[in-house]
């Protein structure tokens, strides 16, 4: 269960302040079956993976509403979905040595559902005399049904030959292919029960199914009505085919080097449609890169290296970023929008990290890197009328990242003179990560507009010059601390994440809207697992305690007249989950 508070602001007004109470019960079944066959030189692995959830969903929000048609804005909204998820992935793979050429291939299929059958929302008004929440006021009864179904066919193939170089030193070639092929599907049907102005007072305070039964459905009372749109379902494809070479070469005693390119083409496209096979808006991608990466590492003393990097990469939008339909994502209580102008994002990555071993999984290291990436992808909220919010996506011009990182990894013997921490071995890391980023909008620049008909327009409408990057945290910290034994093993989790940009806030005139920013916080977690015989079978027994200090999840808007609001902040709690398996 979850109690939440959601307040929305824009212009310095706030526009609505909900009380929310979400109770979720989740049922996820799983299962894992792998065989291997190996042979001399040869194996072969084929691996099966099947996850059933299910989850039953009931909400309610109580509180103020700017667009409530009652005097006081008082609302109370009732929520309930049930949701299926299926994932089935299978796959194949062989590893085969011929002397000194290595090869390994591999084909894979995957296919993930998602069913939400009957998704309602239902908006009452209490009445001032008794706070009885009632159904006063007509067309606020919607239902939704849709579903989502992914398909994935992916495989490669790749070739490595060891060449002698001296009579010390070699080279290893490589050479490949990828191929993937992604289809996906999106329905939805949209329902509303219109009418309802002047019903008997038993009727408004009646529960749901009560109040909608078939006795109320009639011109007089309820009619049953579809909300269809061009953009209510969507299908979407995206084809791949790489190739790629590689060399790993040492070059100079204690000197090495990987270089290597991927040539990689793609095809990708989104069309939205309404149910009756109307066509919307259509998305179309076609584009082929070449992406060099290359590595030089250097053993300049004795457990001491020097690692330069430098690669190119790309991130490409994902299917609803890309299609104009309504999606509504129950676990964040967003409406998304896609934007069907968005274009791949460009990556240029640099890196460059000293390295210390201090022996078996102890190290030391310290690492800086800078990345620029052209037309990043940036979630957007904007408002679709007076205090109604949509999130949409936009490519920001450009934005350039740099920062360090340090990290500290060891292990050893408690120095207490007892048999329980003598017997184990103890473990300490920790990692922190520094990270300036700032979007880059020069005058001139252009955007593909993510409102109504599309077209380029200014990019400085969004104000994006000089800010931070969304999602891009600048502080994160992470550390470990535990024992592993014959037979048990425990483990301390510590992560801070500093305040970062979860959605930017469209800036319109008169009706500006702050950023959604979200300060994760701390996190601790302790994870133990005990090792032990079980009817004869190796079995091991776990523990885990999540959010051991019962950090709240916070999203919030800073306003320069209202302050600081909560737009969906609420206790996470603390959690403990058990789990057995076994070995036969």
């Amino acid at each position: 269960t979850e109690r939440a508070r959601r307040t929305t602001t824009a212009g310095n007004q706030i526009g609505d302040d909900l009380n929310t109470v979400e109770t979720t019960l989740d049922v996820t079944v799983n299962g894992l079956l792998s065989a291997s066959l190996g042979w001399e030189n040869h194996s072969v692995a084929a691996t099966g993976l099947y996850i059933h959830t299910s989850s039953k969903q009931a909400q309610t929000d109580e509180g103020l509403d700017f667009n409530a048609p009652t005097s006081d804005g008082q609302v109370f909204d009732e929520f309930s979905g049930f949701y299926e998820r299926d994932l089935v992935m299978g796959q194949l793979a062989g590893d085969h040595t011929l002397g000194d050429l290595a090869l390994n291939w591999r084909g894979a299929y995957a296919r993930s559902t998602r069913d939400a059958p009957y998704e309602r929302t239902l908006r009452r008004f209490p009445d001032p005399a008794t706070g009885q929440p009632l159904y006063s006021q007509a067309n606020q009864y919607r239902i939704n049904f849709s579903d989502l179904a992914d398909t994935i066919w992916s495989g490669g193939v790749k070739a490595s030959y060891t060449l002698p170089i001296g009579d010390i030193r070699e080279a290893v070639i490589s050479a490949g292919y990828d191929y993937s092929d992604t289809d996906r599907e999106f329905n939805l049907l949209a329902l509303q029960f219109v009418g309802g102005n002047s019903l008997p007072l038993d009727v408004q305070a009646a529960r749901p199914d009560f109040l909608f039964s078939p006795d109320n459905i009639d011109p007089a009372r309820f009619i049953l009505q579809e909300n269809s749109t061009i953009n209510d379902n969507y299908t979407g494809a995206l084809t791949t085919h790489a190739g790629f070479a590689m060399a790993d070469i040492e070059i100079l005693p204690l000197v090495r080097t990987t270089v290597g390119v991927r040539y990689e083409t793609a095809e990708q496209n989104v069309t939205t449609f309404s149910r009756f096979g109307v066509i919307g808006n259509v998305s179309q991608l076609d584009n082929d890169y070449w992406l060099p990466s290359a590595t030089l590492t250097w053993n300049f003393a004795d457990d001491l290296q020097l690692r330069l990097g430098y690669s190119k990469t790309i991130a490409r939008p994902q299917f609803r970023e890309l299609a104009a339909s309504t999606y509504f994502d129950p676990e964040t209580e967003r409406q998304y929008r896609g934007n069907r102008g968005l274009i791949d994002s460009k990556l240029t990555n640099y890196d460059i990290r000293i390295e210390y071993y201090l022996g078996r999984n102890q190290f030391t290291t310290l690492a800086g890197f800078y990345k620029k990436i052209e037309d990043p992808i940036e979630e957007i909220q904007f408002d679709t009328s007076t205090f109604q919010f949509d999130t949409t996506f936009i490519n920001s011009p450009q934005a350039r990242l740099f920062g360090g990182e340090a990290e500290y990894r060891t292990r050893f013997s408690m120095p207490i003179d007892a048999v329980f921490f003598q017997n184990r071995e103890w473990l300490f890391s920790v990692n922190y990560t520094y990270t300036n980023s700032e979007v880059q909008a020069d005058a001139g620049d252009q955007i593909f507009s993510p409102f109504g008909a599309g077209g380029l327009i200014d990019a400085s409408l969004f104000g994006l010059d000089g800010a931070q990057l969304q999602g891009a945290p600048e502080h994160i910290v992470n550390a470990q601390f535990g024992w592993e034994g014959d037979k048990d093993q425990f483990t301390l989790l510590f992560g801070w994440v500093d305040e970062r940009i979860l959605q930017r806030g469209f800036p319109s005139p008169g009706s500006e809207l702050p950023d959604i920013v979200e300060r994760p916080g701390v996190q601790l977690d302790a994870v133990l697992r005990q090792k032990l015989q079980l009817l004869g079978a190796e079995a091991t027994i776990g523990l885990a305690a999540r959010n051991l200090l019962g950090t709240e999840h916070q999203e919030f808007q800073n306003s320069s007249v209202i302050g600081r609001t909560e737009f969906n902040t609420y206790e996470r709690g603390r959690s403990i989950s058990a789990s057995l398996s076994a070995t036969f």
